[in-house]
């Protein structure tokens, strides 16, 4: 089975196949976003007042805000006539944009730093660090040597913690407490078998699909099992 195909919807959480490798939504979540855009599309179509806000268009079609916002950015809706609905630049969080990320100020600033880095020589065009996003420096593969440092230091904390008696018993919350590293990031850590947990019994995730708590991977065996027979009849 290929597991390069399963994933995690970013919206809900629950496990589905990618068809497409840009894939990052479940099919139940695609449809409901489909019906929002034509939702969102025809009350535009219908609203006289060109003043209108994104508060305002989310209270009148019950969509969230934050799914505007988001077909603001990619351009799915014809705004020509509503100036005012706009949101926040992702860089300075000032200025007020329409479509994208950043407003014109700050892409300019971004492509004159990006034009700096490539100049010099040192860093790869179009490669970037899968943990932080900058761009990679020649010989640096998949992760920048910084977000490296950081992992095996986060490492050798995870380490000193789980040799501690005293934290035989700890759950995660707990772990990243002492530790400072965040949650999310320890089960990270578990999943890809990063750090062995299998003489502390408290710490553990539950399993993405049924919620049974596990201390590796991202399913348990049963669903592993469900999930390949489920993708083998699809």
């Amino acid at each position: 089975m290929d597991w390069d195909h399963i994933s995690n919807c970013k919206e809900c959480g629950k496990i589905f196949k990618r068809v497409g490798k840009d894939d990052i939504h479940c099919a139940t979540c695609s449809m409901q976003f489909s019906k929002e855009h034509v939702s969102a599309q025809n009350f535009l179509n219908r609203h006289d007042q060109s003043d209108l806000t994104v508060k305002e268009m989310s209270l009148g079609t019950g969509i969230p805000e934050k799914r505007i916002v988001q077909m603001l950015k990619v351009g799915k809706l014809d705004i020509d006539r509503f100036p005012n609905l706009t949101y926040k630049c992702e860089m300075c969080n000032e200025s007020e944009i329409q479509t994208g990320k950043l407003c014109m100020m700050c892409r300019s600033d971004l492509k004159t730093d990006y034009d700096i880095m490539l100049s010099s020589g040192q860093y790869l065009e179009d490669e970037r660090c899968k943990e932080c996003g900058r761009l990679l420096k020649i010989g640096e593969v998949a992760v920048c040597a910084t977000c490296s440092r950081l992992s095996r230091n986060e490492y050798h904390v995870c380490q000193e913690f789980l040799n501690n008696p005293a934290y035989k018993y700890a759950d995660v919350k707990e772990m990243s407490q002492v530790t400072g590293i965040p949650e999310k990031r320890l089960i990270d850590f578990m999943q890809r078998s990063k750090i062995s947990v299998k003489n502390h019994p408290n710490l553990y995730y539950p399993c993405g699909m049924c919620g049974t708590p596990i201390q590796k991977d991202r399913l348990c065996d049963p669903c592993k099992i469900k999930l390949k027979w489920a993708v083998n009849e699809m």
